[in-house]
């Protein structure tokens, strides 16, 4: 094996060196230090933490880690409203410093249960957590909304689309549709919107995830309401 020194350039200035090999993992160059393991060099390298660190997290998963959400939530409630309905400039501090110390407490949780080291990737958690609790999403509908690459909410509606290319009368085929409303109609009753396939009559809060075939949606799944 073929050492090399490495120098270590910061501030202006060299301040040290490194012994140890570059190797190619994966596509990326990485430097290994002398006695430093593969798995320890891909996560220093910044290069590689997407696969080493990010966890497959279940429905589960999300469900204790809203426990711990929640907690954290309650923790610091009682106290930031007392500050927030003080007419006080230093309550007004105080009310600020608390939510940051609150916000960190909680990505550091989320960090620890999902794996994920970057706070903007911690963002779709949050928002999970957000519409169950604001919006009134099942939690597990929350968590499958999440899964998408897009995110389409209809501006009338908790109606959430993978696609952005959606209309009133189309939408792509095989184009997934995570909404509480179904058979809608229009035009005094002429037109049928967003029809589920094999069931008749207007559907109401039934949280349902289905896909566009053929002009009609087939139901995926269909959530319980109680979470």
């Amino acid at each position: 094996m073929l050492e090399i020194t490495t120098l270590i350039y910061k501030g202006g200035g060299f301040v040290g060196s490194d012994v140890g090999v570059w190797r190619t993992v994966g596509g990326r160059k990485i430097f290994i230090k002398e006695g430093q393991d593969l798995k320890d060099a891909m996560k220093e390298s910044g290069k590689f933490q997407k696969k080493i660190n990010r966890k497959e997290i279940s429905i589960e998963d999300i469900r204790n880690i809203k426990k711990e959400y929640e907690k954290i939530i309650s923790e610091y409630e009682e106290k930031s409203n007392l500050y927030f309905n003080s007419n006080k400039k230093e309550d007004e501090e105080n009310f600020d410093s608390l939510i940051k110390e609150r916000d960190l407490k909680i990505n550091a949780m989320l960090k620890e249960k999902t794996g994920i080291e970057n706070d903007n990737d911690l963002k779709k958690y949050k928002d999970i957590f957000y519409r169950n609790k604001m919006l009134g999403v099942p939690l597990e509908a929350s968590f499958e909304i999440s899964k998408f690459k897009i995110i389409n909410q209809s501006p009338y509606s908790q109606s959430y689309y993978n696609s952005n290319d959606i209309s009133w009368g189309s939408k792509p085929e095989g184009s997934i549709r995570i909404s509480d409303h179904w058979n809608f109609t229009s035009y005094g009753g002429k037109e049928i919107h967003c029809e589920l396939k094999g069931i008749k009559g207007y559907q109401e809060n039934r949280w349902i995830m289905a896909k566009y075939c053929k002009g009609k949606y087939e139901i995926i799944k269909e959530f319980e309401v109680y979470e």
